[in-house]
């Protein structure tokens, strides 16, 4: 479909509007761009022909036809909506980062804040953070008729410098991981996935949480029961290189693999680091680098590990569950199941790096579960505080995915 946007009587090859190929009834929506002209009638063309056929506004049909249209195109006269999305992906090497306009009614102007005391006037600015640490985004959007700001708080967490990984593929075409799940001190988590691509399965938008000093289990699934080594290194001191002493893990097994392993309380890393998980039928050495070799398969995690702190307040509450968690959606819920704990909390969530996001008050009793919205965080982990009249807190953390 083409629209004489400029009106000059001929179909450009940017006046493309919409193409479906091979689609039986085809359907979709089109944005007509701020620069067409308005007031004026203008020819609108649609053609459907079979696919293979010519192409082009002024082609010839084969076995289909050509239908002409007039539109008129009125002003926008509504302030824009201001939105946006970037390249950033939580706990990757991503930096700079680069924004992308996506706020409607044909904004004119822009003005962003990266939140590191810098600011942008271009429409899809790339930002470069030079120093670690949390940074809201804000964006605001204005033409002729208005303004509007969408502000993202605590938008991105950047590691200064970004710390890469090695590359490790395998041939995987007979036998692959099926499941990584770990276990453990409060962390339930697990992931399953198929076959991937070059035998290299990149997780990294999938954090698990540990903490110093405790003991968790690592179980592992395969598509065949084939005798295997399960490998697992761990990042620990955070300089991008899986060393010997970082290999936590190397089990013989051909059923389903669950092997313990600790987190040491002196491990030098709080914070994000990298978890390397790789299966291994013809290769009994564990190398965290291997390339192409045959009937294995690798996967990367990303792990947030913490400072050991705040038990008193990890035990408060033990009736208090919130869930679903990890919550893809950002809310979660709220269940109090002693009567004698009931009442008003003072509650609060941090992110990993102690930033306050949000505060609010709930009320928490065993008749209904309560209602908790972090919609508007950004995937990652965060630490859900709740203190009664009293002074005494609880915390749980809870992922939003």
């Amino acid at each position: 479909m083409w629209l004489d946007l400029n009106n000059d009587g001929s179909f450009s090859s940017t006046e493309l509007l919409y193409q479906a190929l091979n689609r039986t009834n085809p359907s979709g929506s089109i944005t007509i761009p701020s620069s067409a002209v308005k007031g004026q009638p203008l020819r609108l063309r649609v053609i459907s022909d079979y696919v293979g056929a010519p192409a082009g506004p002024c082609a010839e049909p084969q076995l289909g036809q050509a239908e002409d249209y007039t539109i008129t195109v009125v002003a926008n006269t509504n302030p824009p909506v201001a939105s946006f999305t970037s390249s950033y992906v939580p706990t990757s090497c991503v930096n700079p980062v680069q924004f992308t306009d996506q706020s409607q009614n044909a904004p004119t102007a822009w003005l962003w804040n990266f939140g590191d005391n810098t600011t942008s006037t271009d429409q899809n600015p790339s930002h470069r953070y030079t120093t670690s640490g949390n940074y809201t985004v804000t964006l605001t959007a204005t033409n002729a008729f208005g303004q509007n700001t969408v502000t993202r708080t605590n938008y991105l967490t950047v590691s200064v410098p970004c710390v890469t990984y090695c590359a490790s593929t395998g041939q995987n075409n007979n036998v692959w991981l099926t499941s990584v799940a770990v276990t453990g001190s409060g962390v339930a988590f697990s992931n399953t996935s198929g076959a991937d691509a070059s035998g290299y399965g990149n997780y990294i938008d999938k954090t698990i949480g540990l903490r110093q000093g405790q003991t968790y289990t690592l179980t592992t699934s395969t598509n065949q029961n084939f005798q295997r080594i399960t490998s697992m290194w761990l990042d620990m001191n955070r300089n991008g290189v899986f060393e010997t002493n970082e290999l936590l893990i190397n089990n013989i097994s051909t059923q389903n693999s669950s092997v313990l392993f600790m987190i040491a309380n002196n491990a030098s890393v709080v914070g994000f680091t990298r978890m390397r998980v790789q299966m291994r039928a013809n290769n009994n050495q564990a190398q965290p680098c291997i390339t192409n070799q045959a009937n294995t398969e690798t996967e990367d995690y990303s792990v947030r590990i913490d400072v050991v702190s705040g038990t008193a307040e990890a035990r408060m509450l033990p009736s208090l569950s919130i869930f679903p968690n990890p919550t893809p959606s950002g809310m979660v819920h709220l269940r109090l199941a002693d009567a004698a704990a009931a009442g008003t909390y003072q509650v609060t969530v941090h992110n990993v790096l102690g930033a306050q996001l949000l505060t609010t008050t709930l009320r928490l009793h065993p008749a209904a579960d309560t209602d908790l919205d972090l919609t508007t965080l950004p995937r990652g982990l965060y630490l859900v505080r709740l203190t009664d009249a009293a002074g005494n807190s609880a915390v749980r953390r809870v992922e939003r995915q």
